[in-house]
Parts: C-alpha cells; structure tokens; sequence
C-alpha cells in the first residue's frame, strides 16, 4: 500500500480536498509520460460522509489518492467535503460552496478548459445535478464550468428519493449506527430525500436542460443492513436521460459501491473502465476543439 501523507483524522475537511498530490509511492506503476490526462476529477460524498471515509476501504486503501493518480497521469483529482451534520445549510447551499471552491480552483488560465468528471456517491449525485442547474444562469458566473463537464459518474444516488415515507428516518438510523460522528444529521437534508420531494423533482427537472455530457449510473444490488432490502431502488437510481449507461452492481450495497480493496478489486475494475473511458473520450474531444 501507499504511505499517504500525514494528516488529522479529527477535524471534517470541507471544501476541495485535492487527492493527487498526497501519495508518495503509488500502487500501480506509472503510465508512459505520453499518456496524460489534463483533467479535473471531483467526488462528492453523500449524507452520511465526509471527504475521505466515504472514499476509503476498510484496509485503508482510498481509491481516489491511492490509485488514481498514477493511472490518470496530469490530472487533478478532489474529494470535495462538505457539513452533514447541524441545522444549517441546504442542497443548494452546498452546490453553490462546490461551484464556488471549483472555480477557485481553475481561476488561472491553464485550467480554464479543463474537462470536468464528476463522481457523486448518493447524495453527493443530487448536489453534483444542482450545481450544473445553477451554472446554467449566465448570471451566476459558472457557465465555463458547465461547458466543461465531460460526464457525471452516479454511485447509488436516490435521484427521486425513497421507495418509502420512512427512508429518511432510515437513513438517519443506518447513518448513526454505522459513525458515532454522524449524530444529528440534518434534518432539513433528510427531509429533502423523501420519496418524490417537490425539491428532487425540480432538481432532477432543471438538470434535464443542461445535459450534454455522458451519464452513467452504478447501482445498488445488496441490502445494506439492518434494511432487508436496498436503500437506493432501481427506480430511484436512474432518471430515464436518453444515452445514459446502466451498471449493476451485484456485490455492492449502499456503502461498500464506493470502497475498493484496491486495484485488483473487481468492483474498482468496473469503475476504473468507466472512468477511464469518460477520461479518453474527453482527451478526444479536447484534441478535436484546439
């Protein structure tokens, strides 16, 4: 395994977390120097998260610093973290704080350009959607980051919310069980996840308009427990966006579709082939531009 840097386990790191710069010795050897990737990757946690757990196996490998800069040589990769807990805030609070951090990040020229890939673990895919409806208005000042997003990667994300009432309640249970240091989740965000709430409709309605990039869906297929069936349904899991590719999971549950053993894991495999493909066809694309 990598030595990652040192860092403090204690305090959340919100914001963008860049990932590419932390390992010194890589898992996988270094691609040939002529294959680069000038590209910017940005995962986003869900409720029950934060910038590296969400990311990280419990052997400890995190896939996004361990892995992923050897095999996508130039390009910057971000977890972007954000408050789950407390009172404060909604989605669109957070979609803002991302497009706002983002557009820091790519305030000198050379990164102006830079082709965006999003990965979105569950509620992070519905935070991902609001920020690209928000970057649509020319008044907001992110269109350039909109005009650059190459394709979104959506990891159980409940796109129309739960299958039941109660699947906010039960996000909070499962949550609390699972992280002493998720008690007191937001209230107002579990709210926002119920089944057809009048706020991921209009999400999923707006992000309709703006979609001209690849869309592709990984999927639940394991109960997480104590639930005796799947937190995200299929029919939750997907929007019904024409071109959009489907990917069934059928060793994941809810939180294990985003925690890899490591480069061998067959669950990375069908990840990394996805996204390297969205990372080609943008180099393609760019290439094609100049």
């Amino acid at each position: 395994m990598p030595t990652p840097k040192s860092s403090s386990s204690a305090t959340e790191e919100y914001g963008l977390l860049r990932l590419d710069t932390e390992v010194d010795n890589p898992v996988t050897p270094q691609p040939p120097a002529s294959d680069s990737y000038p590209k910017d990757i940005i995962a986003i946690h869900g409720l029950h998260g934060n910038a590296t757990s969400t990311w990280t196996h419990d052997n400890g490998c995190m896939w996004l610093r361990d892995i992923l800069p050897s095999r996508l040589p130039g390009s910057r990769i971000f977890s972007f973290g954000y408050p789950t807990t407390g009172t404060h805030g909604s989605i669109k609070d957070i979609a803002r704080n991302l497009l706002e951090n983002l557009k820091g990040e790519r305030y000198e020229k050379e990164n102006h350009n830079r082709p965006i890939i999003f990965i979105g673990h569950s509620m992070g895919g519905i935070v991902v959607k609001k920020a690209l409806v928000l970057a649509r208005d020319p008044n907001e000042g992110y269109k350039q980051i909109l005009d650059s997003v190459a394709g979104i990667m959506f990891l159980a994300t409940p796109h129309r919310g739960s299958e039941t009432t109660s699947f906010p309640h039960i996000f909070s249970n499962i949550f609390e069980t699972a992280s002493t240091s998720r008690r007191g989740l937001r209230k107002y965000l579990l709210k926002s996840l119920e089944l057809n709430s009048p706020e991921l409709q209009g999400i999923v309605e707006g992000f309709r308009s703006v979609v001209a990039f690849s869309i592709i869906y990984f999927v639940e297929k394991v109960a997480t427990k104590p639930l005796e069936s799947l937190v995200v349904r299929d029919s939750s899991a997907i929007m019904g966006i024409p071109g959009e590719k489907i990917i069934p999971m059928f060793s994941c549950n809810h939180f294990t579709i985003c925690k890899y053993q490591g480069p061998t894991c067959e669950n990375f495999k069908v990840v990394w082939e996805v996204l390297k493909e969205l990372a080609d066809e943008a180099t393609e694309a760019k290439s094609h531009s100049v």
